[in-house]
């Protein structure tokens, strides 16, 4: 009778809901951190900050765009070559395969049979799959900016105990492959700095190496709206005219004089700052830099909460060669997208205990847009994780003293509305410009390539939500020629911030009281007169409103010609700005 009973056993297992494990870890630090080993046997829950719909957009944002930037270079072969046995079933094959997990939703698969332009192939769970030439027809990579020939038969791509990878596509399978390169996505609550989603790498289980939090990277052009931002208080408009001209720095102690270029390896000439930063232009950057001054800057950026020893005082400062996480630069963003408050990046709610008890109770400051301010909420009466997992990153304390004062703002709102003006260009007509697909208006952010396109970066934002993505190589090394910011990230950041915003109404910043819109000459940056079609708007605080031609002040000096001063250093041009 007991044998003829139904075995109805099977593995108990904890229910995933959503896959995050570089934010599971993350938690499993931040609780040995606080409770040592007996975190491991207490029963503790804990519940993090995670939205489930915007971590699972994450990880398919991510790991697409690692694929398509595999896929743009070129197939590199078999993970290994097996032997398969003569006369080998299906069994003895999948037996092979043991060891093989499936990675960033690629299965391994054994090719079996070579035939004309198809193969088939042998997946881990026995099953067998026929590829055709479309999912078959890759160029071999050759390197970074080279691939093969097109192949004519399937022989020319893989040949029969190929461990290869394949990928769902439309109703059948695709050959793919573990992408060389790497990459990370995050993203924010602008409002309080709640993790929404975070994702460290292609796949956790392939490499632990949390890129949010531990990679840090050279910025490139996303660092340009913090100096920016920085030259606005130092007395620049948007209309302030630069001469995108040819430079040379020449110093004793290097090995060669430094001539910094634009990407293009063009120069524009006279350049108002707006379009600077609309087309990301490197030789202005570096001028307004060397204008308002390094110690200046790195002073400044400070306040975005970065870490002052993370930069060189130089003039490369401009180009974004200090080092930042992905999660240090999304929060920087934050401060635009929040109107000019710093934020405490965290990702655990609460925790319990077995009975029940909460532990701890997250109570972040949070900007308040009903009341004008910030506010801080109460502390629990359990004490707060302390801050750390290497990385800035809060578990969701505050401490006493901060919850004692209310969170105050780092940026004054003239300087974030001009800001967010000027990046939300860089979406509409700039180095971002491919963003105008998902049909928005409140969107602003900036692109970063480092140099030899090592590092492909974009920060963007709305009011409600802000997110980074990065790609690069580990072993740092150039991604290959247009795989810059705009090319690489870009997608990326579209891919999971479309779902996100789909059905959720625009937001825009209002302008703050102190500004002023005029019609100004897009060459000169001057009022326009009447005579002048071609004029286009723009906005200044007041007081700083540029005069105009016909008015006697004459036609302003360019930052960057030979005599020329810079803003507020006493060039005799009080309410002009250049």
């Amino acid at each position: 009778k007991a044998l003829q009973e139904v075995d109805q056993a099977r593995v108990h297992a904890a229910a995933v809901e959503v896959e995050a494990p570089y934010l599971a870890e993350m938690v499993r630090a931040e609780m040995f951190k606080r409770y040592g080993e007996e975190a491991y046997a207490q029963g503790l829950h804990v519940y993090t900050t995670l939205d489930t719909r915007h971590q699972a957009a994450a990880n398919i944002a991510l790991r697409s765009g690692l694929l398509e930037y595999d896929r743009r270079h070129g197939y590199r072969g078999p993970e290994r070559k097996l032997t398969l046995p003569a006369g080998a079933d299906h069994a003895a094959i999948t037996a092979l395969m043991r060891n093989e997990r499936t990675l960033g939703g690629l299965l391994p698969a054994v090719v079996i049979a070579v035939e004309g332009k198809s193969c088939r192939v042998v997946l881990r769970d026995g099953s067998e799959q026929t590829l055709d030439w479309e999912a078959l027809s890759w160029r071999r990579y050759k390197g970074v900016n080279q691939r093969g020939t097109t192949p004519n038969t399937a022989s020319d791509v893989v040949v029969v105990g190929d461990l290869v990878r394949i990928e769902p596509h439309g109703e059948g399978w695709r050959l793919a492959q573990l992408p060389a390169v790497e990459g990370a996505l995050v993203a924010l609550d602008p409002a309080d700095g709640t993790v929404l989603a975070l994702v460290g790498g292609f796949d956790f289980f392939r490499s632990k190496f949390n890129r949010v939090v531990q990679a840090y990277r050279q910025s490139g052009s996303s660092f340009k709206p913090f100096i920016y931002s920085a030259a606005l208080e130092k007395g620049f408009t948007p209309a302030s005219v630069i001469n995108d001209a040819p430079i040379v720095f020449d110093d004793p102690s290097w090995d060669k004089a430094w001539r910094p270029e634009n990407y293009t390896g063009r120069f524009y000439g006279p350049t108002r700052l707006r379009e600077a930063l609309v087309h990301s232009r490197n030789v202005v950057s570096i001028r307004v830099l060397e204008a308002i001054g390094v110690r200046y800057a790195i002073d400044y950026v400070e306040r975005f909460g970065f870490r002052k020893d993370s930069f060189y005082p130089n003039l490369s400062l401009a180009l974004g060669t200090g080092t930042v996480t992905p999660l240090e630069l999304t929060r920087a963003y934050a401060v635009f997208a929040n109107g000019g408050y710093l934020i405490e990046p965290y990702f655990i709610d609460r925790i319990v205990d077995v009975t029940g008890n909460v532990l701890f109770q997250a109570r972040p400051r949070r900007v308040c847009s009903e009341c004008g301010d910030a506010t801080t909420l109460p502390l629990p009466d359990a004490p707060g994780i302390s801050s750390g997992v290497s990385s800035g990153i809060s578990s969701g304390a505050v401490s006493a003293d901060a919850n004692a004062t209310p969170l105050t703002p780092v940026l004054n709102p003239q300087n974030v509305w001009l800001m967010t003006s000027m990046m939300q260009d860089v979406m509409r007509r700039g180095t971002a410009q491919r963003s105008r697909q998902m049909g928005r208006d409140d969107l602003a952010g900036k692109t970063g390539t480092t140099n030899d396109q090592r590092d492909a970066w974009f920060c963007g934002f709305n009011r409600g939500l802000v997110a980074t993505a990065w790609l690069g190589f580990d072993a740092v090394a150039p991604l290959g020629n247009d795989e810059t910011g705009g090319h690489a990230a870009l997608p990326v950041w579209m891919r999971y911030m479309g779902p996100m915003l789909e059905g959720v109404p625009e937001t825009h910043l209002e302008p703050p009281p102190g500004l002023v819109t005029v019609r100004i000459d897009p060459e000169t940056g001057l009022l326009a007169g009447s005579d002048r079609p071609d004029a286009i708007f723009e906005t200044f605080r007041e007081g700083q409103v540029p005069g105009s031609s016909s008015t006697g002040t004459g036609t302003p000096p360019v930052l960057g010609d030979p005599g020329s001063q810079a803003p507020g250093s006493g060039a005799g041009y009080p309410e002009q700005l250049f």
